[in-house]
């Protein structure tokens, strides 16, 4: 026993001399450094972020997610508890008082949904379908009517909440490129994009309401990365080039996301509704500059480890995937406020 002992205290006591770090929030050492070899090389914890890349990221984001929804748990309980003592009823009695009794129900909204989904049910009498529907809406009525209850409390609270979500990676890219937005932007946006990808269609929409609510405030900046997988791809940012060497590169890349035709004769025809020089543009074509400016940003996209497009590095951070207007007008705002 007393040998267990004095090995279960040499434990206790050697463990913190390893194990120095938690696992997760790492707080780096001395002149904000990981880890420090022969006194001369110093790894930051910039380093390994920058190695780890997305991946860290949507690690992080996964836990920071679990602790959202824990946390909005624990509040939407202690509300539901503060407000059933004021009332003077129990907690059970308070969350059955947010759901009405009884709801009405129309006849027509019945027979939409039967009109809609009664083919998967025709084995059961129509009367049988839709009862089971009423029971359905009149479910999904109530719960959104406790939902909202519950939200309403949330509003009447005073609520404090200190829980931040993960930084975008970081990564250092050129901002060579045709650029529109305001010359001293705040914020700027370096977007990598494919003229055959129907998320970069997308995404290149959400960027022009962006440049229309932020004005100046923001700037753009685009990145050809043409998937070998979009056999017209390739030609598309090549003409884009040539677009750009005429000034006409951004009326070009509009009139392309809105093309369903990316042939050869298909971006000649754009070029010209665009007003470019036919000549030009196809001595531009032939010549092997334009595929050196797209190979160049090909490079750059192997370089920060792009895996698909549209990918996004907004002031540094990265952002990949056709994402929701809301999410970048968050990361905007919250560099805006830096």
């Amino acid at each position: 026993m007393r040998l267990n002992s004095i090995y279960l205290f040499a434990i206790a006591f050697a463990t913190p001399l390893i194990f120095h770090q938690p696992l997760f929030g790492q707080t780096p050492g001395r002149d904000g450094n990981l880890a420090v070899i022969d006194n001369s090389r110093a790894i930051t914890q910039r380093e390994v972020d920058e190695m780890l890349g997305h991946r860290l990221y949507l690690l992080q984001k996964q836990i920071y997610e679990m602790r959202r929804n824990a946390l909005d748990a624990l509040i939407t309980k202690s509300i539901l508890e503060t407000e059933a003592r004021r009332r003077g009823m129990s907690v059970e009695a308070f969350k059955r008082s947010l759901f009405p009794a009884t709801l009405d129900i129309p006849s027509d909204r019945i027979d939409d949904a039967y009109r809609e989904y009664g083919d998967a049910l025709s084995a059961l009498d129509e009367s049988e379908v839709k009862e089971r529907i009423r029971l359905d809406i009149e479910t999904n009525l109530k719960m959104s009517h406790y939902i909202e209850s519950v939200e309403e409390l949330k509003k009447n609270t005073k609520l404090e909440i200190y829980l931040d979500e993960p930084e975008l990676p970081f990564l250092m890219v050129d901002q060579d490129g045709p650029r529109r937005g305001g010359k001293d932007a705040e914020v700027t946006i370096v977007v990598f994009s494919d003229f055959q990808c129907p998320f970069c269609r997308k995404a290149a929409a959400t960027m022009d309401e962006l440049l229309r609510t932020y004005g100046d405030r923001i700037a753009l900046v685009y990145k050809h990365s043409p998937s070998p997988g979009h056999p017209r791809a390739l030609a598309a940012a090549r003409a884009s080039v040539c677009a750009g060497e005429q000034g006409k590169f951004w009326d070009f890349h509009d009139r392309v996301f809105v093309s369903d035709d990316l042939s050869d004769s298909g971006l000649e025809s754009i070029a010209s509704s665009a007003g470019i020089d036919r000549e030009r543009f196809s001595r531009c074509l032939r010549s092997p500059h334009s595929a050196e400016v797209v190979e160049r940003d090909r490079q750059e996209a192997r370089r920060i480890g792009l895996r698909g497009t549209p990918y996004f590095v907004i002031n540094g951070r990265s952002l990949p995937g056709a994402v929701e207007i809301q999410t970048f007008r968050k990361i905007i705002d919250r560099e805006m406020e830096k």
